[in-house]
């Protein structure tokens, strides 16, 4: 997992919470291998937010996984071929 600090929940707007949420959920989308659905929230969650490169991280990873699925039993675990 990738971890970003953004604040404490008492010192975050209600845009970044919204935010977080949708990426929570852009995130169980992933998991599942539900390519469309994590695709479609990480470019909405991208435009409100394009300084945050996990965003683009997360939606070339869909993209690699789109031409090379992987495994039935796919852990969510993505490994780098190169540096």
């Amino acid at each position: 997992a990738i971890f970003e600090p953004i604040g404490e929940v008492t010192q975050c707007n209600q845009a970044t919470i919204d935010n977080l949420k949708q990426y929570h959920e852009a995130l169980m989308h992933y998991r599942n291998q539900q390519w469309g659905l994590a695709e479609a929230q990480l470019m909405e969650l991208q435009t409100l937010e394009p300084q945050r490169y996990v965003y683009t991280m997360y939606l070339k990873r869909i993209a690699h996984f789109k031409q090379n699925p992987p495994a039935s039993d796919w852990d969510g675990v993505f490994n780098y071929e190169s540096k």
